[in-house]
């Protein structure tokens, strides 16, 4: 089951929510109250509130999820086993948590953020890159309960991300530290080995050694059972075609939507935060004065740093707190400014962007797309609801697909597609979707909804898996066999010759290595870290970097053959310094040691936030 629950978080939102998972039961309990008042609640964060109704909500579509997922239903009670009441409602107080901290530090998630926000994510955007109304709608519609839940959850998000940028460390990480593992990551090898001929490898195999390997392989010459298909597919694309928009309409949703073609004003701002007033204005001078190198100096002796945010829009802060900054021209200095209680902040000007609007007429192409997908999802959606009726009411397989051709007026060869194998048909669709899989022949499914098309479909035919008999199969038997024989006698030809070639000197491996029986080669500048490059496996280049110089190792080549290598030399990467490559190096340690101060920050806000559960309103509402 939990295997089921991890699989469930490999949405955008997936690794936010796992790092939720592992917080979980370290709240739950510690803040455990039995209490009879507030019976509409579920928990209380501070001054905010989680209700019943909302936590429920949420267990019953992580429940829907999960049984999608499995394809079998999950009880109340299986659910609450795995505490899967306890992991959810640990999410939702955290993420109240977070919020409650973030506002504290002045860290603001208005609705007009929200907004331009999602409509940069990839996940709603059109082949042109665009927003697309239509994706949103879809990827609310599968992956939530409602639209203000997803808005939640984005906002979570932010706040974290806002949150949690202030307090990443920058340059403070040891050069010791990071030259030792660039020395480690970047050290290269070249090697030596010889692969032995298979084909001069022979085994002997009689009739009673066929048999018994087949008796005790059988499994190895199973067929699987295999189902058959017929899947009705209708695409939102189809609706498209019966969509028609005159150029009035056209103006009218230009003008309706005029803040999405329209690009806001922003600034690009250096900020230093301070934790005094006093010193705020020492240092806001300073920074003013042009004297670098007193600035230099003051920041040093406080232990300031210097952050940047890019495109910093009105609504980031609160409306005071924007308004000092945006009246500020290029390069202008601010007096400091008093951020709730994160501290004084003092802000640098270093580029503007004022707002911009474009045209109708150069807008009017990607409207028009904007509109006709607008207009043929909304035909698309009455088609969707009126095919659910007719299953409600008892239609069949061959009504449904007659009704979409005449809906569409289109040929039922377009939408229908028979006898397709079902693991194909899964195959097809798992990226996009769930679905719960069927099992008898002539079974229906519901409906399934991709972010673009519809799909309904039913088992036609199914083939029982079988194991091959003995007699149909003696040469494939044969090759498993043979095959299998001379790995056995290839293995024990290398550790018969490594314990030979093991304390002999260079001459003596590749004297060996050149004889008729095997194939001699060099790699030269072998990268620990680019295995794609060479032909022998990840797990035998992993091998020949810890045996050391002039010594030997059995390895294996992406094709499956064998042999034995010798490390002629080791170069470290001083003797070839890649500053790209270090400054990578540098980025992945900053990166990891980002996350545990995230993490131990988490840990802080959990322990200075005070809240209650109501367990006993919980166990109420889940009986």
């Amino acid at each position: 089951m939990l295997d089921i629950i991890r699989n469930l978080v490999s949405s955008i939102f997936g690794k936010v929510l796992l790092a939720l998972m592992v917080l979980s039961f370290a709240l739950w309990g510690v803040g455990d109250i039995l209490t009879s008042g507030n019976s509409r609640l579920a928990a209380k964060v501070g001054d905010e509130k989680i209700s019943l109704d909302d936590f429920y909500i949420n267990f019953q579509q992580t429940m829907r999820d999960i049984s999608n997922s499995s394809g079998m239903n999950i009880s109340m009670q299986q659910a609450k086993d795995q505490q899967l009441d306890k992991i959810m409602l640990n999410e939702m107080i955290y993420q109240k948590m977070i919020s409650d901290f973030a506002k504290k530090q002045g860290v603001i998630i208005n609705d007009e953020i929200l907004k331009d926000y999602i409509m940069t994510m990839d996940e709603f955007k059109n082949n042109s890159g665009k927003f697309n109304d239509l994706l949103y709608k879809n990827y609310i519609q599968n992956n939530f309960t409602s639209e203000s839940a997803f808005l939640i959850e984005i906002e979570s998000i932010l706040l974290r991300n806002l949150l949690f940028e202030n307090f990443n460390i920058k340059n403070s990480i040891s050069e010791e530290l990071i030259t030792l593992l660039y020395n480690h990551e970047g050290m290269k090898i070249d090697i030596e080995y010889f692969t032995i001929d298979n084909s001069k490898i022979t085994v002997n195999i009689n009739e009673g050694e066929l048999r018994k390997y087949y008796d005790n392989n059988k499994e190895k010459y199973r067929v699987p059972k295999k189902e058959y298909i017929n899947y009705v597919n209708v695409g939102f694309e189809k609706f498209k075609e019966l969509v028609e928009i005159n150029n009035n309409e056209l103006k009218e949703f230009y003008n309706s939507n005029i803040q999405n073609y329209s690009t806001k004003e922003s600034r690009d701002v250096k900020f230093v935060r301070v934790p005094t007033e006093e010193e705020a204005f020492e240092i806001a001078q300073k920074w003013e004065s042009n004297d670098k190198e007193a600035f230099k100096n003051l920041m040093t002796s406080n232990d300031l740093e210097i952050f940047e945010i890019n495109e910093l829009e009105r609504g980031r802060f609160s409306e005071d707190v924007s308004n000092k900054i945006f009246i500020l021209n290029l390069n202008d200095i601010s007096d400091p400014i008093q951020i709730a209680d994160a501290g004084f902040y003092i802000f640098k000007i270093i580029n503007v962007s004022e707002k911009t609007v474009i045209s109708f007429k150069d807008a009017k192409n990607e409207i028009e797309e904007e509109l006709s997908n607008q207009l043929a999802y909304e035909l698309y959606d009455e088609y969707i609801n009126e095919i659910d009726t007719q299953l409600i009411n008892g239609a069949d397989f061959d009504e449904i697909s007659t009704q979409s051709s005449e809906i569409l007026n289109i040929n039922i060869d377009d939408l229908l597609f028979q006898n397709v194998e079902y693991s194909d048909f899964k195959d097809m669709l798992n990226n996009n979707t769930t679905f719960e899989s069927l099992k008898t022949e002539g079974e229906m499914s519901d409906l399934i909804l991709t972010d673009t098309s519809m799909y309904i479909h039913e088992i036609s035919s199914v083939e029982s898996s079988y194991i091959k008999e003995f007699e149909n199969i003696t040469k494939e038997i044969t090759d498993d066999l043979t095959s299998e024989k001379k790995e056995q006698e290839i293995e024990k030809i290398l550790n018969s010759v490594l314990v030979e070639l093991q304390f002999k000197d260079y001459e003596s491996f590749k004297n060996y290595a050149s004889s008729e029986d095997y194939y001699l080669n060099k790699i030269i500048n072998l990268d620990r870290n680019n295995t794609n490059e060479s032909e022998l496996t990840s797990i035998s280049i992993n091998e020949l970097f810890n045996v050391g110089l002039n010594n030997l190792s059995i390895i294996r080549t992406s094709e499956n053959q064998s042999g034995i290598a010798i490390v002629k030399n080791i170069s470290n990467p001083e003797d070839r310094i890649s500053s790209n490559f270090f400054e990578e190096v540098r980025e992945n340690v900053i990166q990891n040691y980002n996350n545990s101060l995230n993490g131990a920050l988490g840990n802080k806000i959990i322990d200075n936030t005070q809240y209650e559960i109501f367990t006993q309103n919980i166990e109420n509402i889940l009986m």
